[in-house]
């Protein structure tokens, strides 16, 4: 066989206009979007970033940098981010985020010291990775991490009523997680699961609140037929399109 064409690497492919495509939005128009998860990230943030400013954050995958923009706005300042994508990584710039740099993950990993960082953000990125690929990361994201530290995991959940949409909805996704598989890997690589969450909408206002009465009224026949099922409890079963997940280095 000869020489694959540049269309066979179909990451350099698709992630070479990951952001947009065709027409890259100005950075005004970044900053609407970005403050669209304003509410859910500062839940995020609260529940389980460590209250102490001065710890070491990494956001893999960070993308244009929207985690990494409200952990600066709400006092973290030892903050980095790391994206493949040169047009994600301009744009972040763009909305002043200067420590975000242009690098696929692993080797970036590599380069870091053990236990360079108490925090380790993996938001939308996971997905992206083959199980080899997914355990090595998780085997430097571990030596990475301080003691104790601990990484955030934002994924496609495959328990969710509509994961299609999501798992699907990119080219580049190579899988979902579930709360067992999330248990597998966070086994393999040395970590303990504090929590695997739904991503619920987060009450701000009066369209909010409607959204979460109608999740949580909508949802629970589910969780019903599924306890019926299983003989589990109402609330065991995560329904929304992606899952957050908390893990802690052992």
């Amino acid at each position: 066989m000869g020489e694959q064409p540049d269309s066979a690497d179909y990451r350099s492919r698709l992630y070479r206009q990951y952001l947009t495509h065709q027409v890259r939005p100005k950075a005004a128009e970044i900053r609407s979007i970005v403050h669209i998860r304003a509410p859910y990230l500062h839940r995020m943030i609260e529940r389980w970033i460590p209250s102490n400013r001065e710890v070491r954050i990494l956001d893999l995958g960070c993308g244009h940098g929207t985690v990494l923009y409200f952990l600066q706005a709400a006092g973290y300042h030892n903050v980095a981010g790391v994206d493949t994508s040169h047009e994600q990584v301009a744009t972040a710039h763009e909305l002043g985020l200067t420590n975000v740099h242009q690098c696929d993950i692993h080797p970036f990993l590599k380069d870091c010291s053990s236990g360079s960082y108490d925090v380790i953000i993996a938001f939308d990125i996971l997905e992206h990775l083959t199980r080899t690929e997914l355990l090595e990361t998780g085997d430097e994201i571990h030596r990475v991490l301080t003691p104790q530290g601990r990484l955030i995991i934002h994924a496609p959940n495959g328990e969710g009523v509509f994961f299609g949409s999501i798992r699907y909805g990119d080219l580049t996704h190579e899988m979902a997680f579930t709360r067992g598989s999330i248990a597998q890997f966070a086994g393999a690589c040395s970590f303990t699961v504090l929590a695997v969450q739904e991503d619920t909408p987060v009450i701000h206002g009066a369209k909010s609140l409607i959204r979460s009465v109608i999740w949580h009224t909508m949802s629970f026949p589910l969780r019903l037929l599924a306890a019926a099922e299983t003989g589990g409890g109402l609330r065991e079963k995560p329904l929304s399109q992606n899952l957050l997940a908390a893990l802690e280095k052992r």
